[in-house]
């Protein structure tokens, strides 16, 4: 599909960015969603209606019990499925309590940077992500 296309069709996700201290939060798709199994950080697709933002915030309550204030967008790019990708670093209360939503989520864990980038078993658009990151494309 075409990036014209994914964007036309409003096929659009947003990806949340979550530091805290020198870790940042990902999490381990659960087996009912695409990907199954697969570590990413958390987000997901854009709802007719709603801004980047309002994605942002909803999907981090939905997967995650969470509520987050969207910083500022970090990175786009596109997913093997043709979905336009927004990465957002986001900011959160670190005292809330993660609480997995076990329809999209198997499991949400603080890894440092290196941890993440050894994980053998990330999505792809995380990958080209890390790998934007380690060039300099992304500044967080």
């Amino acid at each position: 599909m075409s990036v014209n296309r994914a964007a036309r069709d409003g096929r659009r996700a947003v990806v949340a960015i979550l530091q805290q201290k020198n870790n940042v939060l990902v999490i381990q798709r659960s087996e009912l969603v695409l990907a199954p199994g697969k570590i990413c950080f958390p987000g997901g697709m854009v709802e007719p209606g709603e801004t980047l933002e309002m994605a942002l915030i909803r999907e981090m309550r939905e997967e995650l019990n969470l509520d987050i204030q969207p910083l500022k967008q970090v990175w786009q790019n596109h997913s093997p499925w043709g979905v336009e990708l927004f990465w957002w670093q986001v900011a959160h209360q670190p005292a809330q309590t993660i609480t997995c939503n076990p329809q999209e989520v198997a499991w949400a864990r603080w890894v440092s940077w290196r941890e993440l980038r050894e994980s053998t078993n990330l999505l792809a658009t995380n990958i080209e992500f890390l790998q934007a990151l380690d060039a300099g494309d992304i500044l967080l």
